[in-house]
């Protein structure tokens, strides 16, 4: 952030007759003292809270900024332009509530006592109502409203017993699209344009009813009635939808019915300490699934030498090359075979973890891997996670057919217009970890991935919303949020013909706007 030019000092009072030259110099520059520090700590204050947005700040109002600072002019004009400094602090709201904070900035006030008192953000964002329902919001130490924008919304988590994140995002992808907020779209436009926050409240019947809608967004849901939620006297009640209290109850009746439940259920079934499991999602490209899986099944009577049980598990998604066709009749029993899945990275490789719940641990592998000495790299990363139980993820230092670096990490830019995002560390280097030694990254790519069972059921797999990429750093930024390490380790020769099953330059926008837009605040807290 490039530093803003600092404040003009404040004019000193008119002086008195008497006042001597001497006097109105000191009191001059203990006025300029007050007013350099009071900038300076609301400048830290707002940015340390985690809550100032400057990229969504400026795309918000970029044809008011002018050339000013965005942070200063925030600093200075938020409570009389009634400035958002990110998508979910409604600024109108909360003066709408607590006029008094038109005396400072509003952000300000919420953050030395707003804050503390339990007021709200906005309309819809019930702190305390919130860390209620989720308790690892305390664990940080940050505000609530913070979680939700780093950590919740991206989870799908409920801000309010009525706003159905998850529900919104599938039902309106088009105006959430490019890192919106699904809350923040419904706040400054969802509810007045007659968006549903849930199936069953009609925020167009329920403006209808009403004489003086409030001004901020939100209100209508916000005051909407609840079954046992007790109102004050002058509280307006509303009921916009008939199936409204229906939604909420059955809702409360499922969760009752899975507690009360007594039926008795299986136990799950525990992990078996010596079975490795290794999932490939593939599909014809006999020149390089045939090397692969012949390659694994002779490496498994010396993997059982010492002590792991390697079961190997593909999942075929329409192959019809007859020389891939003819493997998998050569190979019968040996591999466990998976036909007819319709190609998507992420649900296939989770329909395949299905499949082994008593894995200790698994590798996802990409078909286009080539491992040099299978049963040496699959031991040594065996390893290295039981010798590392803070590890959940360890990737593999993968080489071009040249030797040069494909994958060695997954690492975040630290500056430029890309600063944020992430890149494969020293591609198309020479390795830079030597032989057994491993490195922390904020990811490690899919492609050839080991994960603790424990690290897998924190994270339940990869995120089904991604279409083609990005869905391994996901699973690994959610590890981390569970508390698991990601590393990469140097665990021998690993060859990735990389796009070896996917169009060179095939990039996705779409997924990558999308881990931004979950994970940008979290990388920007952790990594940089």
């Amino acid at each position: 952030m490039r530093q803003s030019p600092l404040p003009n000092p404040p004019s000193p009072p008119t002086p008195m007759r008497f006042m001597p030259p001497s006097a109105l110099r000191q009191q001059l520059a203990r006025l300029r003292r007050r007013g350099l520090t009071r900038a300076g700590s609301a400048r830290a204050a707002v940015i340390a809270s985690g809550l100032w947005d400057e990229a969504w700040f400026v795309r918000q109002y970029r044809d008011e900024l002018a050339g000013r600072d965005p942070l200063d002019w925030f600093l200075r004009d938020a409570a009389a332009r009634a400035l958002q400094p990110n998508a979910l602090f409604d600024t109108a709201y909360y003066l709408h509530a607590h006029p008094e904070a038109r005396r400072t900035n509003p952000l300000l006030h919420y953050l030395r006592r707003g804050a503390r008192a339990g007021y709200r953000p906005n309309a819809l964002f019930d702190p305390d109502w919130y860390v209620e329902r989720h308790p690892d919001a305390a664990v940080t130490g940050r505000d609530p409203l913070w979680h939700y924008l780093t950590i919740g919304e991206a989870e799908g988590r409920q801000p309010h017993p009525l706003f159905d994140t998850r529900w919104y995002q599938r039902q309106y992808p088009s105006a959430i699209a490019d890192g919106g907020s699904a809350l923040g779209h419904y706040l400054r436009e969802g509810e007045a344009g007659g968006f549903r926050p849930n199936p069953s409240f009609d925020p167009v019947a329920c403006r209808a009813g009403m004489t003086d809608p409030p001004p901020f967004g939100g209100a209508l849901l916000a005051q909407a009635r609840m079954p046992d939620t007790p109102h004050a006297d002058d509280a307006p009640r509303i009921d916009p939808h008939p199936a409204l209290d229906w939604y909420i109850e059955d809702n409360q009746e499922r969760v009752r019915s899975v507690l009360d439940d007594s039926t008795p259920t299986p136990p799950p079934r525990q992990p078996r300490d010596d079975q490795l499991a290794v999932l490939i999602v593939t599909r014809d490209r006999p020149e390089f699934i045939e090397p692969l899986l012949d390659s694994l099944i002779r490496a498994r009577s010396t993997l059982a030498g010492g002590g792991i049980d390697l079961r190997i598990v593909v999942g075929d998604t329409g192959s019809s090359d007859p020389a891939v066709l003819a493997a998998y009749d050569r190979l019968g029993d040996a591999i466990d075979l998976v036909r007819d899945l319709e190609y998507h990275f992420s649900r296939c490789n989770n329909a395949l973890l299905e499949r082994v719940p008593e894995a200790a641990e698994v590798l996802f592998l990409n078909n286009d891997i080539a491992l040099r000495d299978p049963a040496a790299t699959l031991s040594a990363m065996r390893a290295h996670l039981r010798a590392h139980p803070g590890t959940g993820a360890l990737g593999a230092v993968l080489r071009f057919p040249d030797g040069s670096v494909q994958h060695e990490g997954i690492e975040v830019i630290a500056d430029g217009p890309l600063r944020g995002f992430v890149r494969h560390a020293r591609a198309g280097r020479r390795v830079g970890l030597r032989s057994g030694q491993a490195r922390t990254f904020c990811a490690a790519t899919g492609a050839a991935l080991m994960m603790r069972r424990d690290a897998l059921d924190a994270t339940g797999g990869f995120d089904a919303s991604y279409r083609s990429e990005c869905q391994d750093v996901d699973l690994c930024l959610r590890a981390a949020r569970a508390g698991f390490a990601t590393e990469v380790l140097n665990a021998g020769h690993v060859v990735h013909h990389e796009n070896g099953t996917r169009p060179r330059g095939d990039a996705d926008w779409r997924d990558r706007r999308q881990l931004m837009r979950r994970w940008s605040r979290w990388i920007e807290t952790q990594w940089l």
